[in-house]
């Protein structure tokens, strides 16, 4: 039997012309199928959250003697794990620490100041370094393995955590915020302030890479610039509140790196940022530290790049004129003295929000001015 090729032609044509329609039919049935998964999705609004940050980096060399007393302390424990012989530098220092003498340890760190004989003693005779202090002179001629594996235990157990308190003042710090009820949640802006809602509002707009937190405090600020995934340094001379802000940051995997600087020592180039804040700091500056506001404002404007978020706080504000007044509020009656005189021989007469904005106008291009936390106090945003 013979099939004409005009048979043959029709076949073909009508196999295609079916798996053409299976084909469809096929797809069909899988976009029916999705439209099922996803129904309750298709009905509502899409809603767009927006994206976490991507962190930012960067390098800053820290030295020994500018580490909080935790970062210091792994430090030195990372040292003695890996025999280093930098191991017995840093000894004494961080017994210095434990003993709640940290700035003694800063100026030894900072070769500021000599291991005496009577700070040796002092830390034998001590109960909570006296088994470290003993294994030190022990140690003397072993190999630097065998001596590490001894002192590591030692150093381990040792708590270097600073006492709440403050070079300038009777009281640390360290519950700066909750003293204030300003130690908000940073989920939620129901309670905030027009301080904290300003700051806010600017980062949101700037949305920096790196920021340079200076007087950084406990760090609610600092922990607000590194959620818009800033890389922060955070600045400051209490003790206290730098090792917090240190155990916080690695508790919480924070991009932020603390400092003990102060801010005389802070105009480094690596520093440099692009936003500076300098929240409730000059008037510090000028009254406890004798700084004068153009040498002030020169720093800031180097460390700048794009903003500066500066707090003007003025002399009749309550917690400034209060503190003033108070002798009880200073560790000591010099340190009140010096505020005292400062007061009266450059701060009457130069310390006012027109000169704050007149020396602005020297190193920035663009000033504008935001409500703060009361009427006596103001957020100049200065740009470059």
């Amino acid at each position: 039997m013979q099939i004409s090729q005009t048979t043959t032609t029709k076949r073909v044509r009508k196999n295609k012309k079916f798996l053409r329609n299976l084909l469809l039919l096929s797809l069909l049935l899988s976009t029916l199928s999705l439209l099922f998964i996803f129904k309750d999705t298709l009905l509502r609004p899409w809603t767009f959250k927006p994206a976490v940050p991507v962190k930012s980096t960067r390098t800053i060399n820290i030295m020994p003697h500018e580490m909080p007393a935790s970062m210091f302390k792994e430090h030195l424990i990372t040292l003695c794990q890996q025999e280093n012989p930098k191991t017995f530098d840093y000894l004494y220092p961080l017994m210095l620490m434990a003993t709640k003498q940290h700035r003694a340890a800063r100026a030894l760190l900072a070769k500021k100041s000599n291991l005496s004989n009577e700070i040796i003693l002092s830390l034998r005779n001590n109960p909570t370094t006296f088994e470290l202090a003993n294994m030190i002179e022990m140690q003397q001629g072993q190999s630097v393995a065998t001596a590490c594996k001894k002192l590591l235990p030692l150093i381990q157990k040792l708590d270097v955590t600073p006492a709440n308190k403050h070079q300038y003042k009777r009281k640390g710090y360290g519950t700066y915020y909750a003293d204030k009820n300003e130690d908000f949640s940073l989920e939620s802006q129901k309670n905030w302030g027009n301080k904290q809602r300003n700051i806010y509002k600017i980062l949101s707009e700037v949305r920096p890479e790196t920021v340079l937190d200076l007087g950084a405090n406990a760090g609610w600020f600092t922990r607000l610039a590194e959620s818009f995934g800033a890389h922060v340094v955070a600045t400051d001379i209490d003790e206290y509140c730098c090792n917090y802000q240190c155990d916080i940051t690695k508790e919480r995997n924070l991009n932020i790196q603390p400092m003990i600087l102060p801010f005389e020592k802070s105009d480094r180039s690596e520093l440099k940022s692009d936003v500076v804040m300098c929240l409730a700091l000059v008037h510090h500056l000028v009254f406890l530290g004798g700084l004068k506001l153009d040498e002030i404002f020169k720093t800031l404007a180097h460390l700048t790049k794009k903003k500066l978020i500066l707090e003007y706080i003025d002399i009749e504000d309550k917690t400034c004129k209060g503190a003033i007044a108070n002798p009880n509020f200073f560790k000591n009656k010099k340190i009140h003295n010096q505020a005292i005189t400062m007061l009266n021989t450059y701060g009457y007469k130069y310390y006012n929000i027109d000169n704050f904005l007149r020396i602005s106008q020297r190193y920035f291009r663009e000033i504008e001015v935001y409500d703060s936390s009361s009427t006596t106090r103001k957020l100049l945003l200065l740009s470059k």
